[in-house]
C-alpha cells in the first residue's frame, strides 16, 4: 500500500447503541475521522491506532491514577477508487460503550 496522507480531523459523537435484544439501548461514543488526498494518488486507506485510558481509583492510595494502553485490533480500511475525489468524511473508526459508574 502507498503511504496515506495525514488525517485532517478526529472527532466523536454520542450515540445510542442498540443491544442484541433489539429493545435495550445504552449510550456510546463513536470516533470518526476525516481525510483527503489532494493529489488523488492514494485510492486505498488503512489506519491503525493506539488508545490510552486514564483511570482514577476510588481509594486513597499513593498511586490513585492508572493508565492502560492498547493497539487497535481491527483493520480499518477504505477504498476511494469509485469516488471522484480521494476524500473521506465521517469514517467510523471506533465505537465503544460508555460505562456508567455508581
Amino acid at each position: 500500500m502507498k503511504p496515506v496522507p495525514r488525517i485532517d480531523s478526529v472527532y466523536y459523537e454520542k450515540k445510542a447503541i442498540m443491544e442484541t435484544d433489539g429493545i435495550t439501548t445504552q449510550e456510546g461514543c463513536q470516533i470518526y475521522l476525516d481525510t483527503h488526498d489532494p493529489a488523488n494518488a492514494c485510492k486505498f486507506f488503512r489506519w491503525e491506532y493506539s488508545e490510552t485510558w486514564e483511570f482514577h481509583l476510588p481509594y486513597q492510595v499513593p498511586n490513585q491514577v492508572c493508565w492502560i494502553s492498547n493497539n487497535s485490533s481491527v483493520i480499518n480500511i477504505k477504498n476511494t477508487s469509485v469516488l471522484e475525489q480521494d476524500k473521506i468524511e465521517q469514517f467510523p473508526l471506533l465505537l465503544f460503550p460508555i460505562r456508567q459508574t455508581g
